[in-house]
Formats: structure tokens, C-alpha cells, sequence
């Protein structure tokens, strides 16, 4: 998926959960962290990129145990970088589940296109909740 859709996806959620909009933007910044460590990783080489992208920054479980065992600024970063993963889990391509290196033992719910319609639906699940639940 798209950074935008990661931020907005994450922004609009931590609106539905009733969190601020300060609260909310540390949300969303969480959300392009496994994409920029890519970035670094690859040092900005597109064909190294390819090598490394959505391997060890897209295993969800550090990121998950920080979001349960921090509190405050960085718990809602590690969240954000969570709900990450999780959106890439419906995608073709996936996350790595069990082990962050290797094609094995990925998840991949292959529901989303990068790109396409349905990625907007994404984002438009949170704002709906936000906008018209109750409460």
C-alpha cells in the first residue's frame, strides 16, 4: 500500500478509537516507519530496495510487543508501524509472519492491490466509524 493510505488509514483509526488529533498523528507517523526503514536499509538504491522491502521492517511482532509494553509517544508510533503490517498483510505480497527473512512463512490475504479502489476503501472504513458511530 501507499504511505498516504498507511497515515490516513492510521490517522482515522486512532479517530474512530476516540484518540486526539495529536495522539492520532503520532499514529499515523508510526505508520510509514517499516517503509522508511526500507529506505535506509536499501541506502536509497531502488534495486537494493527490492532485495530488502517488506522482509525484516515488515515483521509485526516488535513492533507489536513495543505498542503492548511502552506507553505514550512511542506506544502509539510502534502501534502505527503495527497497523502497518497489518494493512500489507492484505495485499499479494504480504508480511513475514514467522520468520522476518525468506518468501516462507508469509501472510498474505491478497484481498488489496497497491493502487487500486479497494485501497481507498481502506481508508474509508476509519473515517466512516469516525465521522457516524455513535458516541
Amino acid at each position: 500500500m501507499k504511505i498516504g493510505t498507511h497515515m490516513a488509514f492510521n490517522f482515522f483509526s486512532g479517530m474512530a478509537l476516540g484518540f486526539s488529533y495529536l495522539d492520532s498523528a503520532f499514529l499515523a507517523a508510526g505508520g510509514i516507519i517499516p517503509d522508511v526503514l526500507d529506505r535506509f536499509f536499501s541506502l536509497g538504491s531502488r534495486p537494493l530496495w527490492h532485495g530488502v522491502h517488506r522482509k525484516a521492517s515488515h515483521w509485526p511482532w516488535p513492533y507489536l510487543a513495543g505498542a503492548i509494553f511502552l506507553s505514550g509517544i512511542p506506544q502509539l508510533v510502534l502501534l502505527g508501524a503495527f497497523l502497518h503490517c497489518a494493512l500489507d498483510a492484505l495485499t499479494p505480497s504480504g508480511i513475514p509472519l514467522l520468520w522476518p527473512f525468506g518468501k516462507k512463512g508469509r501472510l498474505k490475504v491478497g484481498v488489496i492491490r497497491t493502487g487500486s479502489i479497494f485501497e481507498i476503501g481502506v481508508i474509508a472504513a476509519p473515517v466512516l466509524v469516525w465521522l457516524y458511530a455513535p458516541g
